[in-house]
C-alpha cells in the first residue's frame, strides 16, 4: 500500500497534467503514448488504465480499449469511468448485450453522470429494449435540450417501435443541433418514408446517395432499399441491398431483404437460399422463417414448411410467457 502511494503521489507530475492536457484538446493518439509511457510505470493502476483505454476509444481502437478498462476493473471493480468506458467499447464492437451490465452498475455508481446514462440509453436502443430506453434518454434530452446525442437515440428507439411521428420529431431535434449526423439524417428520411411524405423521403435519399462515403455504408443501402420497396421499386430496390451485401456479407437482415424482394419479384427459387441464408446467419430471429414458410408451401414444400411452423409456434409460445422477444 505504502508503495503504491508513493508512486501515486509520483505520477502527480508535469507527465500526467501534460497527457491529460493532450486529451482534453483532442489529441489522443499523442495523450495514448504518454499514458501508454506512465502505465509502464504503474502497470495496474487503474487511474492510468482507464484513461489509457478512453484514449484507444477515441483512436478507433475499440478492442484495445476493451482491454485496458478490464485491466482497469481487476484493479478497482467499482470504477464508473472504466465501467462506461467498457460499456461504450462493447457497444461500438457489436456487443451491446454484453455491455449492459457494466453500464448498468456504472449508472448506479455515479447516477448523476450524463455520459454514463446517455451510453446506457444508447445499449438499450441497440438492444430494443424500449420501455427502459425510452425513460432514459427523455430525461437526458429534458434535463438539456441541446443534447443531440441524445435526441438521435431517441428518436431512433421511436422510429425502431414504429411510433414514427414521434421519432421524426426528436429526430429533426437532434439535426438541429448535429446538422452533420449521417445516421439521423437516414433514419429522418425512413421515418419521413413511413409517414407517407416519400417526396420528401426520396429527396432525402438522392442527396445522400451523392455522399461517396454513403455508396458502401450497408446501413444506408439498406434503407434506400426498404424505400424503395416501400413505393414498389423491387428492380431498383434489388440492386442496392445486393450493393449492401458486398458490403456486410454476412449480414442476416440483408439477405433476409434480398429474399423478401427477390419473392416479391416471382424469383422464389432464388429467395429461398437468401432466406436460408439469413436463418442460418440469425437462427433466433422469425422474419426470416416467416419467409421461408411461405416460400415453402407455395412450392408444396409441405415437410419443410412444418419445420419452420414448428420454430415459429415454439418461439411464439415463448414470447408469450414472457421468456423472449
Amino acid at each position: 500500500m505504502l508503495e503504491r502511494l508513493i508512486l501515486l503521489a509520483l505520477l502527480q507530475t508535469a507527465d500526467l497534467t501534460t497527457a491529460d492536457q493532450l486529451f482534453n484538446t483532442g489529441r489522443f493518439a499523442e495523450a495514448e503514448a504518454q499514458y501508454r509511457r506512465l502505465v509502464q510505470k504503474m502497470p495496474n493502476e487503474p487511474a492510468l488504465l482507464w484513461r489509457l483505454g478512453a484514449c484507444d476509444y477515441q483512436l478507433g481502437n475499440f478492442a484495445a480499449a476493451e482491454k485496458e478498462f478490464r485491466k482497469a476493473l481487476v484493479a478497482e471493480p467499482n470504477l464508473p469511468p472504466a465501467l462506461v468506458g467498457l460499456g461504450t467499447s462493447l457497444v461500438a464492437l457489436g456487443r451491446s448485450d454484453a455491455a449492459l451490465p457494466f453500464l448498468e452498475r456504472g449508472v448506479k455508481l455515479a447516477p448523476s453522470n450524463r455520459m454514463a446514462r446517455r451510453a446506457l440509453g444508447h445499449a438499450y436502443v441497440e438492444q430494443q429494449e424500449f420501455l427502459k430506453g425510452e425513460p432514459i434518454l427523455r430525461r437526458l434530452v429534458e434535463e438539456d435540450p441541446r443534447d443531440g446525442e441524445s435526441w438521435f437515440y431517441l428518436g431512433t428507439l421511436l422510429f425502431n417501435r414504429h411510433y414514427d411521428d414521434a421519432a421524426l420529431s426528436a429526430l429533426e431535434e437532434s439535426l438541429k443541433i448535429n446538422p452533420a449526423n449521417v445516421e439521423a439524417q437516414i433514419d429522418r428520411a425512413s421515418a419521413l418514408a413511413q409517414l407517407g411524405r416519400n417526396q420528401q423521403a426520396d429527396a432525402v435519399f438522392q442527396r445522400l446517395a451523392r455522399d461517396p462515403k454513403l455508396q458502401g455504408s450497408p446501413e444506408f443501402l439498406l434503407a434506400y432499399a426498404q424505400f424503395l420497396f416501400q413505393n414498389e421499386r423491387y428492380d431498383d430496390a434489388l440492386i442496392k441491398v445486393e450493393a449492401a451485401i458486398k458490403a456486410a456479407p454476412k449480414a442476416a437482415k440483408l439477405h433476409f431483404w434480398k429474399a423478401r424482394i427477390l419473392f416479391h419479384l416471382d424469383k422464389t427459387d432464388l429467395a429461398i437460399p437468401e432466406a436460408e441464408q439469413a436463418v442460418a446467419l440469425a437462427p433466433e430471429l422469425p422474419n426470416a422463417r416467416n419467409l421461408l414458410l411461405r416460400m415453402y408451401r407455395a412450392q408444396g414444400r409441405d415437410r419443410e414448411a412444418a419445420k419452420q411452423a414448428d420454430w415459429l409456434l415454439h418461439h411464439e409460445n415463448k414470447v408469450a410467457l414472457g421468456q423472449g422477444r
